[in-house]
């Protein structure tokens, strides 16, 4: 079906980093923020509330750092996308239509993300 519609031109760049990880590697928290475009506030609250978290390695002490898998990845990058839904505006009738359609596109982004999360979870990442 080609690559889903993305949010903005910024998308387009983490669709292709998602597309090239590589799910024999880990990733140190800083890697996912760029890749994702989530902030490590948001990774935090996300693993409290038990959303994702790091499935290779979860830091425990000072100097220590997390390592997250490619999969792990692809989760933080649909949470990113599913936050972004509370900001949608309804506002105006005449936006409503035009905001679903947004809505449907996000929600069939974070669908082909977790699909290629659960294809990268197949394989195990080291440290």
């Amino acid at each position: 079906t080609g690559a889903p519609i993305l949010v903005d031109m910024h998308d387009m760049a983490v669709y292709d980093a998602l597309l090239s990880l590589d799910p024999t590697r880990s990733y140190r928290t800083v890697e996912v923020e760029v890749i994702t475009g989530a902030t490590y506030r948001q990774m935090t609250y996300w693993s409290a509330k038990g959303f994702v978290s790091p499935s290779v390695f979860r830091a425990s002490g000072s100097g220590e750092a997390h390592r997250w898998s490619a999969a792990d990845v692809c989760r933080v990058r649909a949470l990113v996308l599913l936050s972004a839904i509370r900001f949608r505006p309804f506002r105006f009738p005449m936006d409503t239509a035009a905001t679903i359609v947004d809505l449907r596109d996000i929600i069939d982004e974070c669908e082909a993300i977790l699909m290629r999360a659960d294809a990268l979870e197949s394989v195990p990442a080291t440290t």
